[in-house]
């Protein structure tokens, strides 16, 4: 793999992340350890007395141990109380002892218990951690150099297949039979023949499901969206029993879909830096952390704080399952997907209803960060997941959600898609064409998520399909094939967006934009020649 070739990137960007972090934490330890010195060397002295002592609780509720409560004066008399922030277990002192304690002259609210612990363990702990950041992204950059080497081989499939690759993509039901049944069928009410469902059988083939994966796209926009559900309650008739839950971080949307059932999950927020350490430093599970409570057998190792997300819906989708998508039908496939961490938990949904024995017959994620460690792998693996599970990715997607790479590993096949889409074009003077600006991505990171979701995935996969129906539909390149590829672009996408696309919705801010109209085989000649890097 060439030095500047997309996942090389990526690896460096993620060791810079990784170093950057560790510097900042190691900085912050500095001036902790700084402070709480010149608070040592110059501050004033005197005796505090032990009023009482706080339980210091960890994030599943557990008591980490007992830090003192003291209570002290300075030298005019006034009296002050002093909250230590470092617990001992059992705890190391007893309400009504004696203990020195350091405040400054300046600021006599700011003090500290004369020791070891209060004045140097934390920011040595808080070193520890920073340092760790540092030898990860030291390991991350040799991963990378080691991939960069020149004769190895490129086992990433990209966009844009060269000829002996293309039969891995499935542009089901787009097809030299079965395109004109489903055209003509979206415009009727009856049972359709033609099923965009039916392209999860290509996942164990090792080809992609466009359209399969185009839905899905849309599905994740749709949950990531705050008016979703009154947007799937007005305009999408043929969702059946569509239900939305939220637990935790974590939003997810259950439906009805043709014959099977869809279970599409997204993070609500991205933006908590809490959230982000938590995700980033998380270990992993035992054998029997945040398992179903009806179940006896022991799950493999995965992401701490990603388990417990999932755990925190598992009642209600478990409720929705059984009341709906089994209730008429026990052998109903299932079918996960979810964009970001919703991607990692679309994965934990899939391994437990599969170790339930439960059909699930595909996992398609955007931009999703590993779910487990190595253990999980293998039995995610050995359950039959891997090979229906397919994982979509851009070089450039939305701000990564970091995993420790020592611990965890990602699952299923890569999809890496590197090149855009071409949105809309102007005619230059010169009768060239021109891209349009395109708006500033937001600067929020969830906001600048979904809009990832929407434009790098929703939008580029709109654009594969648009390409093979003007293969099978414009393939003499006149106008009126083109008009007609085009039309039958804007039908297919009434039906998988829901309601008609000339309708300003919200949820579809960003996805409303089609792909650029051919007009016709000198146009798209024309656009190839000025736009060589974008998928048209």
């Amino acid at each position: 793999m060439a030095e500047n070739d997309p996942a090389t990137r990526s690896g460096r960007n993620n060791a810079t992340r990784l170093a950057a972090l560790g510097l900042a934490i190691l900085a912050l330890a500095g001036y902790w350890l700084y402070a709480g010195s010149q608070l040592v060397f110059k501050g004033l002295r005197t005796s505090g007395v032990v009023t009482g002592l706080t339980a210091v609780m960890d994030a599943q509720g557990r008591a980490l141990g007992f830090a003192p409560v003291v209570k002290y004066s300075d030298e005019r008399g006034t009296v002050f109380v002093h909250r230590s922030a470092v617990p001992d277990n059992p705890a190391a002192y007893a309400p009504g002892d004696f203990v020195p304690v350091y405040y400054d002259q300046a600021n006599p609210a700011r003090a500290l218990i004369r020791g070891f612990r209060e004045t140097f363990a934390v920011p040595l702990l808080i070193a520890i951690v920073g340092s760790f950041f540092l030898l990860l992204a030291a390991i991350t950059t040799g991963s990378t150099r080691s991939r960069a080497r020149p004769n190895e081989r490129l086992t990433t499939q990209r966009l844009n297949p060269q000829p002996e690759q293309a039969a891995r993509l499935q542009f089901h039901p787009f097809n030299g039979v079965a395109y004109k049944h489903y055209l003509g069928e979206l415009k009727g009410t009856g049972t359709r023949k033609v099923k965009i469902t039916d392209a999860a059988v290509a996942l164990p083939e090792e080809r992609n499901p466009v359209a399969l994966c185009e839905f899905l796209a849309t599905m994740a926009a749709i949950c990531c969206a705050k008016d979703a559900e009154s947007f799937v309650a007005k305009q999408w008739p043929h969702l059946v029993r569509p239900r939305f839950f939220k637990a935790r971080n974590t939003r997810a949307f259950a439906f009805l879909f043709e014959y099977a059932a869809y279970i599409v999950l997204s993070a609500v927020d991205l933006d908590s830096l809490w959230l982000r350490l938590g995700n980033a430093t998380a270990l992993r599970t035992g054998p029997h952390d945040w398992v179903p409570s009806d179940v006896i057998w022991e799950a493999a190792p995965r992401h701490a704080a990603f388990a417990k997300e999932w755990d925190a819906l598992r009642v209600e989708i478990e409720q929705w399952v059984k009341d709906v998508a089994l209730k008429s039908d026990p052998a109903r496939p299932f079918i996960f997907s979810g964009h970001a961490i919703g991607g990692a938990l679309a994965c934990l949904g899939a391994y437990e209803f599969a170790k339930r024995g439960r059909v699930v017959s595909g996992v398609i994620t955007f931009g999703a960060p590993p779910p487990g460690g190595q253990a999980f792998a293998d039995e995610y693996n050995q359950l039959g997941l891997e090979e229906r599970t397919l994982r979509l990715e851009f070089d450039a997607d939305a701000k990564p959600i970091a995993t420790m790479p020592l611990l965890y590993v990602h699952v299923g096949r890569e999809w890496r898609l590197d090149r855009p889409a071409l949105l809309q074009r102007e005619p230059t003077e010169g009768g060239d064409v021109a891209a349009t600006p395109q708006p500033a991505p937001p600067k929020s990171r969830s906001a600048y998520a979904a809009y990832s979701l929407q434009r790098r995935y929703g939008l580029v996969l709109s654009a594969l399909i648009y390409q093979r129906l003007r293969e099978l539909i414009a393939s003499s390149g006149t106008a009126a094939d083109c008009d007609a590829a085009y039309k039958a672009l804007t039908d297919h996408l009434n039906y998988i967006r829901g309601g008609n696309l000339d309708q300003n919705n919200s949820v579809f801010a960003n996805l409303m934009n089609l792909p650029v109209k051919i007009k016709d085989a000198a146009d798209l000649e024309a656009l190839k020649a000025a736009f060589p890097q974008h998928v048209i």
